[in-house]
């Protein structure tokens, strides 16, 4: 069976077919440009949201960094304002019957600050226990007070004990 068109019917066809090929073309071509966009706003999305996380987590992080500097400063009100940093240490070697066994001065570091006073302490022929003992009384009462740095711990020339040197730290109001 043979199709005879003539001229009118044939361009009538080609017109369709075109017609046809352009209604394909733009339901398939058309939602492309949107649906890109749709995923690119979805990926925006999921990025802004995890920006949103990490700002949340940084929030609360430099929150509790906050809190507990107003820990530190409500510490530092109730510490005494004539607080001495050189006498507190002294204090609490008498009080662990360390006297004739330690020499205590100022520490003189090059970059000081004068909002940080330091001592520094040469401790001869001490016990290990007599040294736990002397650290927990220095840290006992919340005067912030710390270790900044042991600078040498050896045995004793005399072999009875520990000789050590340690820098303590505090900070002014």
């Amino acid at each position: 069976m043979k199709l005879e068109l003539d001229r009118r019917e044939r361009v009538a066809m080609v017109c369709a077919f075109l017609a046809l090929w352009m209604c394909f073309a733009l339901v398939l071509f058309i939602p492309m440009k949107p649906q890109a966009k749709y995923r690119d706003s979805r990926m925006r999305l999921d990025e802004k949201k995890r920006e949103l996380q990490m700002t949340t987590m940084m929030k609360a992080e430099e929150e509790e960094r906050l809190r507990s500097q107003e820990k530190v400063m409500e510490l530092l009100n109730k510490r005494a304002k004539d607080f001495d940093l050189l006498s507190f240490v002294n204090d609490r070697l008498k009080e662990s019957n360390l006297t004739g066994q330690f020499v205590l001065e100022n520490y003189r570091a090059r970059q000081l600050s004068p909002k940080q006073p330091m001592v520094q302490l040469e401790l001869k022929n001490i016990s290990l226990a007599q040294l736990v003992d002397f650290l927990h009384k220095v840290y006992a009462g919340n005067n912030l007070v710390v270790m900044y740095k042991l600078e040498r711990m050896h045995p004793a020339s005399s072999s009875k004990g520990l000789d050590c040197e340690i820098i303590f730290a505090t900070v002014r109001a």
